[in-house]
């Protein structure tokens, strides 16, 4: 049976108009698809430089009130006279008006003198801490820092209780143990107690648990 000539060229206009809407289907497609990469992608960045922002603001502020309350008169007096009981107030008070989570004084091997969260343990050597044992170099220093559930609790229970975190089994997956990571990262800084003749007396260090807000 011969197709006539008519039929054959409806026949080619189906098949090319199959073909132009398949080529037009998949470029609207890619067009659709890189359009929606391209946004995800500007989202993720936008959020990584708000992130970026919150933590560098929040470093320099605790980077700031830290620097500044070292070098104030009360610290190295107190500490000259070991007389912790003239400092405690100035301490307490710096802790509740700028929000820290931590706030620590300790002497110039790395004695711990007092500690804002948790006045009643003291004495312990944080002389193998980094941070501490710059400012004790003379040196001012801020940034980030892992302690584990232990260093957290001696700082203060509230900010242990933040670093908890239960592990959550997920389906189909094998009956394990409940795991409980108590470890965190907090922003510290620190800052060397010098007194007016260039004698490291010892050194304030203080930060808390990062809180970024969206």
């Amino acid at each position: 049976m011969e197709v006539s000539t008519r039929t054959r060229l409806a026949l080619i206009f189906l098949a090319l108009a199959c073909f132009m809407g398949v080529v037009t289907s998949l470029i609207v497609n890619s067009l659709i698809t890189n359009q929606i990469i391209f946004e995800a992608q500007e989202r993720v960045k936008e959020d990584l430089n708000t992130a970026r922002y919150v933590y560098t603001s929040k470093i320099r502020d605790i980077d700031r009130t830290i620097r500044w309350t070292a070098i104030r008169h009360v610290l190295k007096k107190g500490l000259k006279e070991k007389n912790i009981s003239s400092i405690r107030n100035e301490l307490e008070g710096l802790m509740v008006e700028e929000g820290l989570d931590f706030l620590t004084l300790v002497d110039k091997n790395g004695v711990v003198l007092f500690r804002s969260h948790n006045p009643p343990v003291s004495g312990d050597s944080l002389i193998h801490d980094p941070f501490i044992k710059m400012a004790l170099e003379k040196k001012e220093i801020s940034g980030t820092q892992v302690l584990s559930g232990d260093e957290l609790s001696k700082e203060g229970r509230s900010l242990a209780q933040k670093a908890i975190i239960q592990s959550i089994s997920v389906p189909k997956e094998k009956p394990a143990r409940k795991i409980e990571e108590t470890s965190g990262m907090v922003l510290k800084a620190a800052s060397p107690i010098i007194d007016f003749n260039g004698t490291v007396l010892g050194a304030l260090i203080g930060g808390g648990a990062p809180q970024p807000k969206f």
